[in-house]
């Protein structure tokens, strides 16, 4: 884990880990706030089995993670967010899988998305709350893909669920062969990007079921940072080139990339140009970002994406929109 000047998310995490059912673990905090502010609240815990270490510089998100890993000592590690509370029963679903199917290199169930603020809520059309992400298929099941099939199903979404970093454990010698999270100039797509690499090494078992949240608030990465997009887009696409450039079907794994890539970078374009619009920020560089993503060749195949996507969602606003008032003239609390 890293961490840096968030402490009433992390006690929340921390917490929702030592409620674990399965309680052999270890945890590493990597504080990449010089000052040390996460130091009180996870010695404050009074847990052996918390360890933490408060970094000499600020080393970026990704660099951080990468310190906690290079210290972790079991056999499985989870590269969990700071942010993103687990189910009691996580490492207990997650030891049963590898018990059950046995031999390969990763494990992970689904998650929940939870949304905090109404606001943010409606930009990407979530219910307040829990809102889930599993797969539609029955709750429970369990699907194993093997090396060679899984980052196609990733990246052309044929899992249909959320994959999340943060209920997801691998094995520790696999994190560390992928190098743990990337470093191409930008934390953006880092979690998929370490995903896709690990679980593609020795096959991976998947189960529908919630193991944990992707919290969803006012503080997440992503809006401030949005001069990095180009520069993601393009690491993101080049360390996949690295991944899984000397395997033969590399050719037909390259277009489902680069798709995936263009389809993030819409989809998070739509929900920034909401967010800005919104809440009035003036002066933005969305514009001269958005130019700068579009010369990108598989990017600006999507461009059409771009402007519909905006016209759709604008129509599911104004039917919620209307809903509301429905509900009002009837006088019913709206939900």
């Amino acid at each position: 884990m890293t961490t840096r000047r968030r402490p009433e998310f992390l006690i929340k995490t921390l917490r929702s880990i030592q409620r674990q059912t399965v309680q052999q673990f270890e945890v590493i905090v990597s504080d990449n706030d010089t000052a040390g502010s996460a130091r009180p609240v996870v010695e404050g815990l009074k847990d052996e089995r918390f360890r933490y270490q408060c970094n000499e510089e600020d080393l970026g998100m990704n660099a951080s993670f990468n310190r906690s890993l290079a210290k972790a000592r079991g056999e499985f590690v989870v590269m969990i967010t700071d942010d993103d509370p687990v189910y009691h029963d996580m490492l207990e679903t997650l030891r049963d899988l590898s018990v059950e199917h046995p031999g390969l290199g990763a494990y992970s169930g689904g998650c929940d998305v939870v949304q905090l603020n109404p606001e943010l809520a409606r930009f990407t059309l979530h219910r307040v709350g829990t809102n889930s992400c599993l797969a539609a298929i029955p709750f429970g099941t369990v699907r194993t893909f093997s090396a060679q099939e899984f980052p196609h199903l990733f990246f052309s979404g044929d899992l249909d669920m959320y994959l999340f970093m943060s209920v997801g454990m691998i094995k520790r010698e696999i994190a560390l062969a992928v190098k743990g999270m990337p470093d191409y100039g930008s934390p953006y797509l880092g979690d998929f990007a370490f995903t896709a690499g690990s679980f593609s090494r020795a096959g991976c078992a998947i189960i529908n079921k919630s193991l944990g949240v992707q919290t969803v608030h006012d503080f997440n990465f992503g809006r401030k940072e949005r001069g990095e997009m180009k520069t993601a887009a393009l690491g993101f696409v080049a360390w996949m080139s690295k991944e899984f450039g000397n395997r033969p079907d590399w050719p037909q794994l390259k277009p489902k990339v680069e798709r995936f890539v263009g389809q993030w970078m819409v989809l998070h374009s739509l929900f920034l140009k909401q967010y800005l619009k919104h809440y009035n920020v003036k002066d933005h560089d969305l514009k001269p970002t958005l130019r700068e993503l579009f010369e990108i060749p598989f990017i600006r195949r999507l461009r059409p994406y771009y402007y519909f996507g905006g016209l759709f969602m604008a129509f599911q606003h104004l039917q919620a929109d209307l809903r509301r008032q429905g509900l009002r003239r009837l006088g019913k609390p709206k939900t």
